[in-house]
């Protein structure tokens, strides 16, 4: 019986930098190739907001998104403590501006589909409201309204329900705050996560109590691994490793970006259980040794925690790796090589499994 994936195909159009691409089928683990402004990132933030149920997460997930491509001088999340200057609401709306693909420049380019099918009632929407005509005015489109940090400058709607946000929230550090829930979308970014992200993950993981899951994916880079530990007065994140090495733990951090990064895709993993794990750049931070036991981790763990996974890569090794892995899985692994066309649209090139097998046996690139 097939897996019920939370996304089996998927349409883009005006999103950051694509402006249309189809992926008419998608598997349990995805890996997406290409070069660089290919659109492979984009492809991962578009899922990260079309798969989130919750709009809370939806809207933490799209202030993120935009932050993470803009230079903002961000205020504090208590609020300004003074008056927001124009200047800074423009940078704001400009920052915002980055999700969509203005390929035309004009105020209708303002607009954005995710989704499975765009003619459904699940299809993401988004747009800036400040942009719009009135639904009475036939004619031109109406001149910006006056900005303040009340503006409504970025709507997010699936069927007849819709979110905002204004550009004070723009101005802000992501909202924080605890949910009962989790994100159906875990997302680890090319730069990895920061001590705080880390420590959040660590701390869901024990609650969920899954710290082995977690453990024995780190033993692929430290086999002498005895536990993780979190002890609130050590620096560089509370996060400690007990090794049968060392009579003293040592903290996470100094072991290193592969194992730093081993530890965030593993904890992500566990808590995406039943939703979707985006790595961007999955390589970073890896040695090519370690790559194909990595990606049969990633295997394994899709299929114990039905987990549906969407990774981007330029490594040829990670490549080879993620094709030896699917090839002794019993799951189904599809590669795309995504394309930039010169209308700014992106061409999706499937790769079946052993297709992928031959490529990497004649050496043929893919990328």
């Amino acid at each position: 019986m097939e897996p019920d994936l939370p996304l089996r195909r998927l349409v883009i159009k005006g999103f950051r930098g694509i402006r249309e691409l189809e992926l008419p089928e998608l598997a349990q683990v995805n890996l997406f190739v290409g070069s660089n402004n290919a659109g492979k990132s984009s492809v991962l933030e578009a899922i990260r907001l079309f798969v989130e149920a919750d709009y809370w997460y939806r809207l933490r997930a799209a202030l993120e998104i935009v932050q993470s491509h803009s230079d903002l001088r961000l205020q504090s999340s208590s609020g300004s403590r003074g008056p927001v200057d124009g200047a800074a609401l423009e940078e704001a709306l400009a920052a915002v501006q980055g999700l969509f693909y203005t390929h035309d420049g004009g105020d209708s380019s303002y607009r954005a589909q995710i989704g499975g099918d765009l003619g459904s009632t699940s299809a993401l929407h988004l747009s800036i409201p400040v942009f719009e005509k009135p639904d009475s005015d036939s004619g031109d489109a109406s001149p910006p309204e006056p900005l303040s940090p009340r503006s409504r400058v970025l709507r997010l709607r699936v069927g007849d329900r819709a979110t905002f946000s204004h550009l004070s929230a723009i101005l802000r550090p992501p909202i924080a705050g605890r949910r009962e829930s989790l994100p159906r979308a875990q997302y680890i970014g090319s730069t990895g996560l920061t001590n705080g992200a880390l420590r959040t993950l660590w701390s869901r993981v024990t609650l969920a109590g899954r710290e082995s899951d977690v453990e024995s994916a780190l033993r692929i880079l430290l086999p002498d691994l005895e536990r993780v530990s979190q002890i609130a007065d050590v620096g560089q994140g509370g996060i400690v490793l007990k090794l049968n090495t060392t009579s003293r733990p040592v903290s996470l951090q100094s072991m290193g970006d592969g194992v730093v990064r081993v530890f965030g895709i593993a904890a992500a993993m566990v808590l995406a259980q039943g939703g979707v794990l985006l790595i961007d750049e999955i390589e970073n931070g890896l040695h090519h040794t370690v790559q194909a036991e990595v990606w049969s981790a990633l295997f394994r763990y899709a299929e114990d925690l039905d987990v549906q996974v969407f990774a981007t890569t330029h490594s040829w090794e990670a490549v080879d790796a993620f094709q030896k892995a699917a090839a002794e899985s019993a799951l189904e692994g599809m590669l795309y090589r995504l394309d930039r066309k010169e209308d700014g649209s992106v061409r999706a090139v499937r790769y079946s499994e052993r297709e992928v097998a031959i490529a990497a046996e004649q050496q043929i690139e893919v990328r």
